[in-house]
């Protein structure tokens, strides 16, 4: 009997816990719903997020303060021709390109219709907004003179030789590169500065070719050392001398003119 009484009193228990659940998950869904009801129409919901900076529950001014002010800080990769390395790297500040974000914060808005579905004060944030377009203040055009066309129009580099012991050995050629103002400025208003992500910019440059090249040094160099290999037999009061190679070397001074080594 007591057997019975006691499976009786655990169903009774479990029985009166239901209820108590019910009501204590609807009192949190009440609260939830009040809660995103009066959200501050002037804070962005806890969760947002812009351009992978985490910005929830600041003021739309602060946000849009924040955001100003590391656009001004992001860089700018801008690479020359064919380089492999960027040849400057300035802060949008530097180049005086502007990235406003005050109209895109300000749309950012919690309306009463998410407001009403339960859960939206941790989703809705999420949502991804457009980089605003930047603009060009007065000093991007005297930037682009002073600092990027001086390296826009680079002269080719003659392939040349040097001593190396008792051989000459070529010192590769360098291409040189030529490119329009316009066309550099056409090109970095093109750019698209993201926040988080890495901002190249190439300038493209019509190759210019040395007039020595590689091969053309390479095969004076070969000729070169076929003749003084064995040293370089000099007469001084009527006896042979024969110099080594590694001084004879040493003594030339080889330049490389515009048509030839």
């Amino acid at each position: 009997m007591h057997k019975y009484i006691g499976a009786l009193k655990k169903r009774l228990r479990h029985v009166q816990w239901k209820p108590l659940a019910i009501r204590g998950g609807l009192g949190l869904l009440g609260l939830l719903m009040l809660v995103q009801i009066f959200y501050p129409g002037d804070r962005l919901l806890p969760f947002a997020s812009i351009d992978k900076q985490s910005v929830g529950m600041q003021t739309k001014q602060q946000v849009t303060e924040l955001l100003n002010k590391r656009y001004s800080e992001h860089k700018l990769a801008i690479y020359m021709g064919i380089d492999s390395k960027a040849f400057s790297t300035p802060t949008l500040k530097d180049v005086d390109i502007t990235v406003d974000n005050t109209e895109r914060v300000k749309a950012m808005n919690y309306p009463w219709y998410l407001r009403v579905l339960p859960s939206s004060l941790f989703w809705a944030g999420l949502a991804k907004s457009d980089v605003p377009t930047p603009t060009f203040g007065k000093a991007f055009e005297k930037y682009v003179d002073e600092k990027l066309m001086g390296e826009c129009s680079k002269a080719p580099v003659n392939a040349t030789l040097k001593a190396d012991g008792d051989r000459l050995t070529v010192v590769r050629a360098q291409p040189g590169g030529e490119c329009q103002r316009d066309d550099v400025l056409a090109t970095l208003k093109k750019a698209r500065p993201v926040l988080g992500e890495e901002s190249k910019v190439m300038v493209k440059q019509k190759e210019v070719f040395p007039a020595v090249t590689d091969k053309a040094a390479k095969a004076v160099a070969d000729d070169i050392n076929a003749q003084v290999a064995k040293g370089v037999p000099l007469e001084v009061a009527g006896e042979t001398v024969v110099l080594p190679a590694k001084d004879v070397l040493s003594w030339l001074d080889i330049t490389a003119l515009d048509n030839g080594v």
